[in-house]
């Protein structure tokens, strides 16, 4: 009986084992396709499912069962739907790195996908699949034996008439992570429909049954299980009382901290809302696996301006975002957020922030440049992540958060209200803020001006109510709420129109003008212009016109609410005529015909008449001739009559008839310049009288007895003209003459410079140059170049010209002395050479080693020109003074070639400039080392006395002994790699790393081979024999190989060691059932590098010997019942008396039965002995027996 439970309970372990899955983690998520023809919709529906595929033998299922339920009462199945798995593959855990001390991890995904119809439904459906059993955890409870705490994955799908695809999480949900190390991890989901998503932490759900691991969903929605943690460990504590776990809502970021190693198990649950509406939520279970870590410090995300951020909508914000490593190892900054990607339903523009790689310090810089319509008042977050290279890699993330605040004006609106139709007012808004701009909006009225400013002048025409609308417009283009201003229009009465005359005369009749749109209950305001009112009655008035000229009659009218009208005008012309008479003053008696004319208006009637003499010519004209008589006084009168019947003052003009004549002072220029020619003199022509002119300082050039003259200006000085007038009364035969009147004249110089003073070859040049010229104190110049008078200086003797175009100019210049007598134009040509305008040295940019001599450059400037170089750290071999030198550099920084050109003219250029850089590119492998798993190379190497350029890196690979290398991969800055997978145990490998320096030169790494060990066992079962190969590329070589050995309960051990490469022999298969070696090779010096092999295991078969009695007396010999044991993977021995009672049991190998019982001696007797055990393959074998213990 107690042989077959024993039996017994092993097959219900071994049961229990097959079944267990060891899951870690996972999600399960759909997708919206559409509404199908047979009116169903469709869905894809996929799951995520990761697993321990060391600690499980069990593999995915190549289709799995999802139950479709209905959000109803009952909630009652749908239907059930299969989903095939699609891919399954084995990844790595997030900050995974290559080190000696990390656990072995295997982690697999599969990956199920499948499309699903459902029914049209208003309440949705729940999507579930539940799976057994979960991962070994710290934090929950586990069988006696094995894992029995399973998983559930859940989705819910809305009414099917809102269109939904859920959130899909990213990521392998099973990251490494540090013991006493406070880390982020961002875990990130993303919605095609761009929902707002919700992030907490949830208690993870069971699910399924350990005897039935992958059951059919049952017919109703199953009650899922919640998982039951060890004491001390609950949702809000994972990770126990001492440990921490946090997480942002708006973006997933999670910060843990725990301080005992082993795997937890966490779940994180997003929510999507719509429109502030719930509509699903997905969960992501995930396993973290806590390590012991050598010190490597967590790198650091800080910012050159903080975390948060407030700023105004419209605007731009740039800052440095900045990961450092005090470790100095390579790092990889990584931005996270829809605001990078545009996705999840961002709107608007987004923002930059470069993922960048580098060693110890990495700087980025984030720019985003929002719009108005990204104000919001929930904050913008991202996040950003940045992972060393260390071992292990250390990770963070940090949360930045923005605010971008919408622009809020609290500006408001002054003036005037009510108003009435047809006035106009100012509006002002106040309040207003700095750098603004403003917009201005109105109803029944007009914006007069101002409308791009704070204050506009509006009239208003309509006849109700009106609104003046104004927003402020922020300096980022934003604009503000728009604020009304309500105004109270009253109508205002039509503008008068009135009749009457518009053009009267002066002192005239009195006028009547009288509103012909009089409208009663309307009082008129009457406004006249330089006329008198007699007589008003509202309706009409009586002007009396008592001042001469262009009048004006306006009025006004008003209702009884104070509402003005429209001015309403005429325009009336007073008139009164007022004529001038001109004619000779002085006259000889008895001159006949003389003239005499009036100024007046154009269709005037002229009334004239005379005493002392006649007319001679008809009435009525402007002009008459006039008979005068002896001599007396005489008087010419005239009086206008206008077209429009208004009558002048009677104008009298004396006449002096008499023998003496009165002198008249010549009309004329007083001031002239010296040499001109033709000036005009002259005096009003009387009939009969004779002039006599005589000029001082010229000389006339016409008739000298008529009543004009020209005159010949000769040399300044001082001239004269003199007139005297003669005439004769043939009645009384007597002459009548005048005294010599006289006309000084200032004859002026001529300007006489006639040079310009500057330079007239030049070369081009943005700065001004001066011309001058030498001419009279108070003259304007006129200066013209190229025909163009504007000019710096322009009316001065001295201009600026800026010659920064070449070729040739027109330059000239005119004086006029204060005088106003101008000199002769002036000119000449200004030629501008053109500057060298080259701007490039040609020639290399770079030079590397280790060629850096006899390099040639060159600049393409003008022929002739003189070319003077320099340089820095090298000299010019040849070639100084032409446009091409060949240079030697010297192998110092920094190198930079200069050149000046001097053209033909003298013309000199502009300093150019070339920096050269420079480049010692040398690669120099450090190591080539299996990792563990050895399913990996590890590859490293050195990039020497080379600049931070940055570098693309081959790795290029063959078998050893190969020809044909092979490229296997390309990387940016890193200067470590690890391919995998890998078979190592085939063969050795041969690594080399291929690189291009800034001359774009190929430049190769030495050659590392590493050790492939391999092994057999002999005819001994119990016996290996191990050889490998020797490491290849250290430069002095290998200091010595150590051979190390791991069992199934041990760890690597150092369990040899050699000087060189041998075959080695063990017999030492009895040890353990498993049995694993590695050989770890030495640098001799250099960088003391070390490198491991691959890994050949060996399985021994169990053996065991029993022997058949024992004697505990305490003599020394045979006082243990003593079991030889060899290559045994698990053990069990049972121990019963002769009545079947278990007296003694023991799982420990190394542990013997010392013939006691509840710690008293047995008796001696034969006992009954049941021993399980079981070989590496988990092969189980019973011996049972009897032993005889004799005292």
């Amino acid at each position: 009986m107690a042989k077959r439970l024993i039996i017994s309970l092993f097959f219900v372990f071994l049961i229990h084992q097959i079944r267990a899955t060891h899951l870690i983690g996972g999600s399960m998520s759909y997708q919206y396709l559409g509404q199908n023809s047979s009116g169903n919709y469709n869905y894809k529906l996929t799951l995520d499912i990761f697993r321990d595929c060391l600690a499980g033998q069990v593999g995915f299922e190549n289709e799995i069962d999802i139950g479709i339920y209905y959000i109803n009462a009952q909630r009652s199945k749908f239907r059930t739907v299969s989903i095939k798995l699609i891919s399954k593959k084995n990844v790595l855990p997030p900050g995974y790195t290559n080190c000696s001390f990390k656990p072995d991890v295997c982690i697999e995904e599969g990956f199920y996908e499948g499309v699903i119809e459902v029914e049209p439904s208003t309440t949705g459906y729940e999507l579930v699949f539940e799976r057994c059993c979960r991962n070994v955890q710290n934090n929950i409870e586990s069988g006696s034996s094995q894992p029995n705490q399973g998983q559930t994955y859940y989705c819910k799908i809305p009414p099917t008439s809102i269109v939904n695809s859920s959130p899909v999480f990213s990521g392998i949900p099973s990251p490494y992570m540090c013991v006493n190390d406070t880390i982020s991890f961002l875990n990130t989901a993303f919605d095609l429909d761009g929902d707002s998503l919700v992030y907490y932490f949830v208690k993870p759900w069971g699910g399924g049954d350990i005897n039935n691991a992958n059951a059919i969903p049952p017919p109703n929605f199953p009650k899922i299980k919640q998982i039951i943690y060890k004491s001390g460990f609950n949702q809000l504590a994972p990770f126990g009382t001492t440990g921490y776990i946090n997480i942002d809502k708006n973006n997933g970021l999670t910060t843990y901290l725990t301080k005992q190693t082993g795997n937890y198990i966490v779940a994180i649950e997003v929510a999507e809302y719509r429109n502030g509406v719930l509509l699903s939520t997905v969960r992501l279970d995930l396993q973290i696996i806590f390590i012991n870590c050598p010190p490597n410090k967590t790198p650091t995300i800080t910012s050159s301006k903080g975390l948060n951020y407030t700023i105004e909508a419209g605007s731009k914000l740039c800052f440095d975002v900045i990961a450092n490593d005090l470790d100095n190892d390579y790092l990889q900054l990584t931005p996270k957020g829809n605001i990078f990607t545009g996705k999840n339903g961002w709107k608007g523009p987004i923002a930059t922030l470069s993922a960048k790689t580098g060693k110890g310090n990495i700087v980025s810089e984030f720019c985003w440049q929002t719009s108005c319509e990204q104000a919001s008042n929930k904050p913008y977050q991202f996040s950003v992540q940045v992972e060393d290279n260390g071992c292990p890699a250390k990770f963070s993330a940090v949360n930045f958060k923005i605010t971008v605040t919408p622009f809020v004006s609290n500006a408001s609106i002054t003036g005037k209200s009510p108003v009435c139709q047809n006035d106009i007012e100012k509006y002002k808004a106040i309040n207003t803020k700095s750098n603004t701009t403003f917009e201005w909006n109105i109803t029944n009225g007009t914006i007069i001006n101002g409308i791009y400013t704070n204050e506009v002048t509006v009239k208003w025409t309509g006849t109700i109510n009106g609104t003046l609308k104004f927003r402020e417009i922020s300096q980022y283009g934003c604009p503000g709420e728009w604020k009304n201003f309500d105004i109270s229009i009253s109508s205002s009465p039509a503008t008068p129109v009135f009749t009457g005359k518009d053009t009267v005369c002066l002192s005239g009749n009195n006028e009547i003008y009288n509103i012909s749109n009089f409208s009663s209950g309307i009082s008129y305001k009457w406004m006249v212009q330089n006329g008198s009112i007699i007589a008003n009655n509202n309706k009409s008035i009586t002007v009396f016109w008592n001042i001469k000229g262009n009048q004006k009659i306006k009025v006004v009218a008003a209702n009884i609410q104070g509402c003005l009208s429209d001015t309403g005008t005429i325009n009336v012309n007073v008139r009164k005529p007022q004529p001038i008479i001109f004619g000779p003053k002085s006259i000889c008696p008895n001159s006949k015909n003389v003239l005499y004319r009036c100024k007046g208006n154009d269709g005037s009637y002229y009334n004239w008449s005379v005493t002392g003499g006649v007319l001679s010519s008809a009435n009525g004209n402007d002009k008459v001739l006039i008979n005068w008589g002896n001599a007396q006084p005489g008087k010419v009168k005239v009086v206008e009559t206008d077209r429009f019947a208004c009558i002048s003052d009677t104008i009298k003009s004396d006449v002096n008839i008499t023998y003496t004549l009165d002198s008249e002072i010549p009309i004329g220029d007083n001031s002239v310049c010296e040499y001109t020619e033709n000036i005009l003199y002259f005096l009003f022509h009387s009939n009969g009288v004779k002039y006599n002119w005589t000029v001082t300082g010229g000389n006339i050039s016409s008739k000298s007895d008529s009543s004009l003259i020209f005159v010949n200006w000769g040399k300044s000085g001082v001239g004269k003209v003199s007139v005297v007038k003669q005439a004769f009364d043939s009645i009384n035969n007597k002459s009548c003459i005048s005294l010599p009147a006289n006309i000084d004249i200032n004859i002026n110089k001529l300007p006489v410079a006639d040079v310009i003073n500057g330079d007239f070859e030049i070369c081009q040049t943005p700065d001004s140059l001066t011309y001058t010229i030498n001419g009279y104190a108070g003259s304007k110049y006129l200066w013209k170049i190229n025909g163009s008078s504007s000019i710096s200086g322009q009316g001065s003797n001295t201009i600026k010209f800026s010659p920064n175009t070449a070729g040739s100019f027109a330059i000239s210049v005119q004086e006029m002395t204060i005088d106003s007598c101008l000199g002769n134009i002036i000119d000449s040509i200004i030629i501008v050479h053109p500057k060298p305008n080259a701007d490039t040295i040609l020639g290399k940019n770079a030079v590397c080693d280790p060629d850096f001599s006899n390099f040639a450059y060159k600049i393409n400037g003008f022929s002739n020109s003189v070319y003077y170089w320099n340089v820095n750290n090298g000299n010019i071999s040849n070639g100084n003074g032409t446009n091409e030198v060949n240079v030697n550099w010297l192998q110092i920084d920094p190198l930079w070639i200069k050149v000046v050109e001097i053209s033909e003219f003298g013309c000199k250029g502009d300093t150019i400039l070339k920096k050269i850089e420079t480049d010692k590119l040398n690669l120099e492998m450090n190591v080539v080392s299996v990792g563990l798993p050895d399913d990996k190379m590890e590859i490293s190497w050195n990039n020497n006395n080379s600049k931070n350029f940055d570098r693309t890196f081959i790795i290029e690979k063959r078998n050893a002994g190969d020809l044909v290398w092979q490229n296997i991969t390309s990387l940016n800055n890193f200067t470590t790699f690890i391919e995998q997978p890998l078979n190592t145990d085939k063969n050795p490998f041969q690594y080399r790393v291929k690189s291009y320096d800034i001359c774009d030169v190929e430049k190769l790494s030495d050659i590392h081979t590493n050790v492939w060990l391999y092994g057999s066992k002999t005819e001994d079962a119990y016996t290996v024999k191990i050889g490998f190969s020797p490491y290849l590329g250290w430069a002095n070589g290998v200091s010595k190989y150590e051979i190390y050995r791991k069992t199934s309960e041990t760890n690597y051990i150092k369990y040899d060691s050699v000087q060189t490469p041998s075959e080695k022999i063990y017999n030492n298969g009895r040890e353990d059932y498993n049995q694993c070696y590695r050989i770890l090779s030495y640098e001799n010096g250099g960088n003391n590098q070390l490198s491991w092999s691959n890994e050949i295991c060996f399985n021994f078969s169990p053996t065991i010997y029993v022997p058949n009695a024992f004697t505990p007396n305490n003599d020394k010999l045979n006082d243990e019942f003593t079991i030889a044991t060899g290559a045994i993977k698990e053990f069990k021995i049972s121990i019963f008396n002769r009545w079947g009672e278990k007296i003694w049991e023991n799982t420990n190998i190394d542990e013997f039965w010392d013939g006691t019982y509840s710690g008293k001696p047995a008796q001696n007797d034969v006992y009954f002995y049941s021993i399980i055990f079981t070989d590496f393959k988990n092969k189980e074998y019973t011996l049972n027996g009897t032993v005889h213990l004799i005292r």
